[in-house]
């Protein structure tokens, strides 16, 4: 039987990035894939001659001491992410504002979107400018910037509802959290700062781990179905793959939950684009369904890689699983793109074909104890990441806790 002190079932960012720091502390490390490729959620769709993006290609906690820039450090590999500008748009049911790295274009934006309000968000941006200061130099101010919510300070600016989904609708994408329960911190983040966009997206971040994995003795099985978990005394003894039995250690279950995020593929015509639109768009359709929100990602125009020439790849994600049927669908994203429905050359839902392993039925604790990323379930020595494409940043820090745990 082999022994490995750490074995993670699935290969998603969490996974890899927990197994490469404790490679890096001498760890003997097995990965476990299902399919042919490491990144889960991330590795990109292939269909139809078109490549789409799997997973947002912007995220915060690149600064100095975020999360993702001290896995980066930690791990010494090259740093993949830059500033582009503008960064993404949000589009409401009635406003369209572009986001830049450059606040003041994006509060001249704002000021054309909701001119009655501009006091509010000039004020706004200079507290919260205050509050970024502070948090740099005060660590009293850091820790209370990370355990205060951001609903007491957003209250005194009385926003309109249709601003406050401006900066809702932001918060849900880049931090899957509604903007009144965020961490102040991560407010002072979302309007202090940009977010870097990843060159290739998070397959090429996954890329890297997997390598420092292999270059410090990790071992990866390809092609794996689930293995059979094999419990002794409230812990997991055996695990038995296709090909060997393994004496895990701990065993981190970075797979999907069934009912999260979804995503739909689309080709279309490059004419029926938009001039103003860019490469990034979170939209919310109905205000009074924040949790219906959606993005759009949409290839370059020279990228033929992602298209056949003349046409684009355009992908859709759902936080959720509920997504409407075909010409639902067509006239939602219609609302940003008219005449989608009359240039659209394919539409098909991405599947997890192989990349991604689903969680079991046996091992939920509750769904909502899974969800808080990094816990420990009920069986002593294993841990849950979440495969989700939604928030990276949260799994590489739950990568960061457990790997501590486990040092």
């Amino acid at each position: 039987m082999s022994t490995f002190d750490f074995t993670v079932i699935g290969a998603g960012i969490g996974g890899l990035a927990t197994a490469a720091r404790l490679a890096r502390l001498k760890k003997k490390a097995l990965i476990i894939v299902q399919g042919n490729e490491a990144g889960g959620v991330f590795i990109p769709c292939k269909a139809d001659g078109y490549q789409f993006a799997a997973g947002p290609a912007m995220s915060f906690d690149f600064e100095r001491a975020g999360t993702i820039r001290q896995l980066y450090t930690d791990l010494g590999i090259a740093h993949n992410a830059a500033m582009v500008s503008p960064c993404y748009q949000v589009a409401l049911p009635n406003h369209r504002i572009t986001v830049s790295a450059e606040h003041r274009e994006t509060i001249d934006e704002m000021s054309r979107e909701f001119p009655r309000e501009i006091d509010s968000v000039y004020q706004f941006y200079r507290d919260i400018k205050k509050s970024a200061e502070r948090s740099v130099k005060s660590r009293v101010a850091s820790y209370f910037a990370k355990h205060k919510r951001s609903g007491a300070f957003l209250r005194r600016y009385r926003f309109s509802r249709e601003l406050s989904a401006f900066f809702d609708v932001q918060a849900r994408y880049f931090f899957c959290q509604p903007i009144n329960d965020l961490p102040l911190s991560s407010l002072i983040a979302l309007i202090d700062s940009s977010p870097l966009h990843v060159a290739h997206g998070f397959k090429k971040v996954a890329d890297q781990l997997l390598e420092v994995i292999l270059k410090n003795n990790g071992v990866v099985l390809f092609a794996e179905p689930f293995p059979e978990l094999v419990q002794r005394r409230g812990r997991v003894a055996e695990l038995i793959t296709s090909n060997r039995s393994v004496k895990p250690g701990s065993v981190l279950l970075n797979t999907k939950l069934p009912g999260r995020a979804t995503t739909v593929c689309m080709g279309i015509s490059n004419q029926v684009v938009p001039v103003r639109m860019i490469h990034e768009v979170i939209c919310l359709s109905d205000y009074d369904r924040p949790q219906g929100m959606f993005s759009l990602s949409l290839s370059k125009p020279d990228d033929e890689l992602s298209a056949p020439k003349g046409l684009r790849a355009l992908t859709v994600r759902f936080p959720s699983a509920s997504v409407p049927e075909k010409e639902a669908l067509l006239a939602l994203v219609g609302t940003i793109m008219p005449f989608v429905g009359d240039y659209c050359e394919t539409v098909h839902r991405a599947a997890a074909d192989g990349m991604q392993y689903l969680t079991p039925d046996s091992l939920f604790v509750t769904k909502d104890k899974i969800e808080r990323q990094g816990d420990r379930g009920t069986i002593k020595n294993m841990f849950f990441i979440n495969d989700d494409d939604c928030c990276p940043e949260q799994a590489v820090a739950a990568a960061q806790r457990i790997a501590k745990r486990l040092a």
